[in-house]
């Protein structure tokens, strides 16, 4: 992976991701519980680093985390989700994200991205102006992919969803990152 600048314009060079994209792949493909769940817990944590200020080791403690800018990205759908080698997600296509400022405008709060992954809220221009209420519009998106996601798997609708499995899912979450819970 590499970035930077050619003859004034910025370039990023990622991975190559093996499979394509998360929607071509769901298209033609039913996927396995443990490839199912190797996505859930990527792609969240990707969302997780775009939308908390403080990174950690492992460990949580204060003393080790780190500061950084809030990032929403303003058009998570499949088609910006690209799977690499290890079945682990990739988020991409930041073209439409914005670094959170301080103080926010009117203009931050556009409808931008793609229409079927955008919350009512925004779509009827009734959104609050406020960071979280940015995050929470990824996070409809992210509800969206996630439901695209379970739904391919080969054992959709009932047999992976018993209470232990959940349950065991929600502890992951849970314990990565703390403030996640799933309702049974």
């Amino acid at each position: 992976m590499s970035h930077g600048w050619h003859d004034l314009s910025p370039y990023i060079i990622l991975e190559y991701a093996q499979y394509g994209s998360l929607e071509s792949y769901l298209r033609s493909t039913k996927i396995s519980w443990p490839i199912c769940y190797s996505f859930l817990l990527s792609f969240l944590n990707a969302i997780d680093y775009l939308h908390y200020e403080e990174l950690s080791t492992n460990d949580y403690q204060t003393s080790n985390r780190i500061q950084k800018p809030i990032i929403t990205h303003r058009d998570i759908k499949s088609s910006n989700i690209l799977i690499k080698s290890n079945f682990n997600l990739c988020l991409a296509d930041f073209g439409l994200a914005k670094i959170l400022p301080t103080i926010l405008t009117t203009n931050d709060f556009i409808q931008i991205g793609t229409y079927r992954y955008m919350p009512p809220e925004l779509l009827e221009l009734a959104i609050t102006h406020t960071s979280d209420a940015l995050c929470k519009v990824d996070m409809y998106a992210v509800g969206l992919v996630m439901w695209e996601i379970v739904t391919q798997c080969q054992e959709y609708p009932c047999k992976i969803f018993v209470k232990n499995e959940i349950d065991h899912f929600s502890n992951c979450l849970f314990e990565r990152f703390g403030r996640l819970s799933i309702a049974v």
